[in-house]
């Protein structure tokens, strides 16, 4: 009504008919269209015996439906019914895993996917796929920059003492051995009879010139030991994260590097103070 309103008071009769006429054409038009679409579909159907209607609502599913997670998402105080050497993700912390090792041992595992400066940058960073990645497969390949600065939160750990492991690898001769500096942090929040939070901030470690044992080049991940964490003097904390930065800034460029992820394996799970663990000796195959 709005329509025919404003078309009668800026329209003469003869220019408004005519519109009106267009736009019955183009309705009978489409209309016309649509009837022949729907007898051919017909036909189609009952030649090759398919069910165009459902094909098509099933690929509409398909597309707004997201990726499959093949982790599954570990939900609070339900623990004890998930499987040993078997990894689930952390309910709200999607970057963060854990894994039951038997003997009430439990590793926390955390992926790093991107997030720092130039990740999205094709220059610097190409989209590596990796299925070798014991967490999502794709994942930024350093390609060649001068300032590297990536990050990660491990959510959610539980207070113990662990061997931290870099999951590694060097994918072309640029030189990035001994010439990163890692930090890794605490992040202990506590919370009040009135709920408030707060947060206290602790280094944990520096390790100047990191990577150390990494090849110039692998076909395969490494996984490198970068330190020992004591999390005990937290346990009476609410919540445990830990953050673990990488940095290099100087005007020769590194590149060819992946981090898969950080791993927070039991200290006393290790074999020996220097064993380099092998993801197959931990996970399910």
């Amino acid at each position: 009504m709005v329509v025919q309103y404003v078309l009668t008071q800026f329209l003469d009769f003869k220019t408004m008919a005519r519109f009106k006429a267009c736009s019955r054409f183009a309705k009978e038009c489409v209309e016309e269209y649509e009837r022949i679409w729907k007898n051919r579909f017909k036909n189609y159907e009952e030649r090759y015996g398919i069910n165009i209607s459902k094909c098509t609502a099933e690929i509409k599913d398909k597309e707004q439906k997201e990726p499959e997670d093949k982790f599954h998402v570990l939900h609070e105080n339900e623990d004890l019914l998930y499987k040993t050497n078997q990894m689930y993700r952390l309910k709200d912390f999607p970057n963060t895993f854990r894994m039951f090792c038997g003997n009430h041992q439990v590793a926390t595992l955390a992926e790093l996917r991107g997030g720092w400066a130039w990740t999205n940058d094709y220059r610097y960073y190409i989209k590596a796929y990796r299925p070798d990645s014991i967490f999502t497969p794709e994942m930024p390949e350093l390609s060649h920059v001068c300032w590297y600065d990536p990050y990660l939160k491990i959510h959610d750990v539980i207070p113990g003492k662990y061997s931290m492991f870099v999951r590694h690898l060097i994918t072309s001769p640029y030189g990035i051995c001994g010439r990163l500096n890692v930090d890794v942090k605490v992040e202990a929040v506590s919370i009040l009879e009135d709920e408030s939070e707060i947060e206290t901030t602790e280094d944990l470690h520096k390790e100047p010139k990191f990577p150390k044992l990494l090849k110039e080049k692998s076909q395969d991940f490494f996984n490198e030991k970068l330190c020992d964490l004591d999390l005990t003097p937290y346990s009476s904390a609410s919540r445990i994260n830990i953050t673990v930065k990488w940095f290099h800034n100087d005007l020769n460029g590194i590149g060819g590097y992946i981090i898969d992820g950080v791993l927070l394996l039991p200290s006393d799970l290790m074999l020996s103070e220097d064993t380099m663990p092998t993801i197959s000796s931990f996970l399910a195959s």
